[in-house]
């Protein structure tokens, strides 16, 4: 890190390496100007897939962000063993801030760190920022945690907080229902220049793509029924660990018109971007995505791509041009099918600029103009 920069703290719930989701993007933005130190989530210093893990390179990462991790016992999410993780964390913050020599001014937490990160707040006297990014007590089935659990750990840190961001309004609310005012500050567009994409085996003629972790959140009807339409579909990102419906994958899989080519380079998924007719987000209807805020969509505009979706808070929210709007796939499949078939079909250079255009309002530097303003960060100390 330059010594002669600012120094922001970004404690993500979210590993730095692999996809590249709301924290990633932010350090990224908070880089230009400040210098990041991005504190992973608990990671176990073994498991029985990976072994002893701590012994593994320190994570690389571009200039003007250091990556630290804070290493905790294998199971520890478990009942007994979860009160350890909270105070690894600050540990392992605070030994990275007195190696580097800086105080930061802000500390940015995904993590339910509560009175540990307080605790570590006021001996660095840094501005706390809670981030909430999802409704995860809604979802708790979807992360292995007891729902409860999530609940106390969020409350506490709600509380504890100097400001709340939310990405929802959705979230907006539930802060507000406890007692919080929060800031929404969803995710931004952003897209890599595009590889060449050769090694991608890419469908010759139109096809929808899907970005993003194959999870128990998405309704694979909605994929099924645009195989069957005659839709190539191309499915770019991970399975998640937790994912219950593996026969069901595994059958949509095998369909000659599915190309699932997992997670990939940003370069690459920005080249399946430009090639592809149409974004699909094929939700279920549940708590825990109608609080959320797909990235994936700023993603798609910011492509040019038109967009079919089912129904979802932050797209009314959002009332983007070119988003095609369905409820449910198990009341409405036809018309979700109709749609993407339709913008799939439809070429009208004149309306993928609008699309752009809109994304370009969205941008991770106008979201990083938010956030400075919520941190009282100088907006411009050291940009790069």
């Amino acid at each position: 890190m330059s010594s002669r920069r600012p120094l922001v703290a970004l404690l993500s719930s979210t590993p730095f390496q692999g996809h590249r989701l709301y924290e990633q993007r932010l350090a990224a933005e908070l880089a230009c100007t400040h210098d990041v130190l991005f504190v992973q989530p608990p990671t176990a210093v073994w498991t029985k897939a990976d072994g002893l893990r701590v012994r593994r390179p320190a994570v690389q990462a571009p200039e003007g962000i250091t990556v630290v991790t804070p290493w905790v016992p294998p199971a520890s999410r478990r009942r007994g063993l979860h009160h350890l993780n909270a105070p690894v964390v600050a540990a392992t913050l605070l030994a990275a801030v007195h190696r580097d020599g800086r105080r930061p001014q802000a500390l940015v937490s995904a993590q339910n760190v509560g009175r540990p990160l307080q605790a570590a707040a006021r001996a660095l006297r840094a501005r706390t920022a809670f981030l909430v990014k999802d409704d995860y007590v809604a979802g708790a089935g979807l992360v292995g945690v007891p729902a409860e659990r999530l609940r106390r750990g969020r409350d506490l840190s709600l509380a504890l907080a100097d400001e709340v961001v939310v990405v929802s309004p959705r979230l907006q609310r539930l802060c507000a229902a406890s007692g919080r005012q929060a800031h929404l500050v969803p995710a931004g567009a952003q897209l890599s220049p595009a590889g060449t994409g050769e090694d991608l085996d890419l469908p010759a003629g139109p096809f929808a793509v899907f970005l993003g972790m194959v999870s128990d959140r998405i309704d694979l009807e909605g994929f099924r029924a645009v195989l069957e339409a005659g839709l190539d579909l191309v499915v770019v990102g991970p399975r998640q660990p937790t994912f219950t419906q593996d026969s069901t994958w595994a059958d949509l899989v095998s369909h000659p018109r599915m190309h699932w080519i997992g997670p990939r380079a940003p370069q690459d998924v920005s080249a399946v971007l430009t090639r592809a007719a149409v974004g699909l987000m094929p939700y279920t209807p549940s708590d825990f995505n109608q609080a959320s805020f797909p990235l994936k969509v700023l993603e798609y505009l910011a492509a040019g791509l038109p967009v079919v979706s089912t129904r979802l808070e932050a797209l009314d929210w959002l009332d983007a041009p070119g988003v095609t709007v369905v409820d449910e796939i198990a009341r409405n499949a036809g018309d979700f099918v109709k749609a993407a078939v339709e913008a799939a079909a439809a070429s009208d250079p004149q309306a993928a600029a609008q699309r752009r255009n809109y994304a370009a309002g969205h941008s991770w530097s106008a979201r990083g103009v938010r956030w400075r303003e919520i941190l009282s960060l100088d907006p411009a100390p050291g940009r790069s």
